[in-house]
């Protein structure tokens, strides 16, 4: 594989460069992500789409309804994608470590983008890749096949993987469908949906499972700065996307969701709950707190997530909305830095 070379498009010329090496360090998984009123029914789910030259089975434009997917047209944010080193390395490694489970086999990367995983899949030995990319930059990835003689084996289909068709089965589903809080983007839909439409009795997925973890932090700044803004509701109801340092977790006790993508279903990714529990301390005055994430689609490819707290042995309790797709970006301050142990 050290001698394979990949071609890769940068402002519409094309260049060769040697494919990464893959890393030889343990570790054979990928452990990774407006306002508005909730409709009355669940939300119809996402889309995603595949590309044969480019094949081209959309059958709408689905820019107008995904916003995603005008944002992944973009080469500028494909770049970015890329350039996560991380990521991208943990997805190589797992592909390459696992050649057992590809060599051979027909497989379907759900979400090309510039087709990164589907040329993993191919350097990994499949027989066939079949790369579904709703958004325009399947026009990319299929100049990438091209450009790699990869053609025989990688066949690009532009659409939505929901309505497109294939010509058979296939025994691997790869994808990065992990959005913040696992959720956001709603691209888990479309992964579950392209299992239960293409994937073979006994078939494997990668990744295979999520899990969303909570812990209660402390900071003292973020709170004062929001405080300070206008239109409380809306701050207060946005979701803080940023680095914490472990000496913020104020607990032990951590809240979890698994979801096992090879079993769920697309009506469970709707609608769900994350238990909240804080084991007594001296912090909330000796009482237990509890509580929980109630999940909700929206139209806005997002989640509404009703945050509810309870003070057990008290009548005392607190509610608030959070808009999923209304990130904040902020860094949390060090404990330490402010002369806290």
């Amino acid at each position: 594989m050290g001698e394979d070379k990949v071609k890769d498009i940068t402002a519409g010329e094309v260049a060769e460069a040697p494919a990464a090496e893959p890393s030889t360090t343990a570790g054979k998984g990928v452990d990774s992500g407006s306002d508005g009123q909730p409709s009355a029914a669940p939300p119809a789910p996402p889309t995603q789409g595949d590309s044969d030259s480019v094949k081209d089975a959309s059958t709408s434009s689905s820019s107008e309804k995904n916003p995603f997917d005008q944002y992944y047209a973009q080469l500028t944010h494909q770049q970015n994608m890329l350039q996560d080193s991380v990521r991208v390395t943990a997805y190589q490694r797992a592909i390459s470590e696992n050649r057992a489970d590809f060599k051979g086999k027909v497989v379907l990367d759900v979400g090309t983008g510039s087709g990164i995983l589907a040329f993993f899949a191919a350097q990994a030995g499949a027989r066939r890749v079949y790369a579904v990319e709703a958004s325009d930059v399947a026009e990319a990835a299929q100049q990438l096949v091209d450009a790699n003689h990869m053609s025989s084996i990688i066949k690009v289909i532009k659409g939505k993987v929901e309505e497109i068709e294939l010509p058979e089965k296939v025994d691997v589903i790869v994808s990065e469908p992990i959005g913040f809080l696992l959720v956001h983007e709603r691209m888990l839909e479309c992964y579950v949906n392209a299992r239960e439409r293409f994937l073979k009795p006994g078939g494997k997925m990668l990744p295979t499972l999520g899990e969303i973890v909570t812990a209660p932090i402390t900071d003292e700044t973020l709170p004062r700065e929001q405080a300070l803004k206008k239109g409380l509701a809306e701050h207060f109801g946005q979701p803080v996307v940023g680095y914490f340092y472990p000496t913020s977790i104020i607990s032990h006790d951590r809240g979890r969701h698994l979801v096992d993508f090879a079993k769920a279903s697309t009506e469970e990714l709707v609608s769900f709950t994350v238990p909240l529990r804080r084991p007594e301390d001296s912090f909330f005055l000796g009482k237990v707190v509890t509580g929980e994430l109630v999940f909700e689609a929206n139209e806005k490819h997002s989640y509404f997530i009703t945050m509810t707290l309870r003070l057990e042995g008290t009548e005392i309790s607190s509610k608030q909305r959070i808009n999923l797709q209304d990130q904040m970006y902020h860094y949390l301050t060090n404990p330490s830095s402010a002369g806290q142990t």
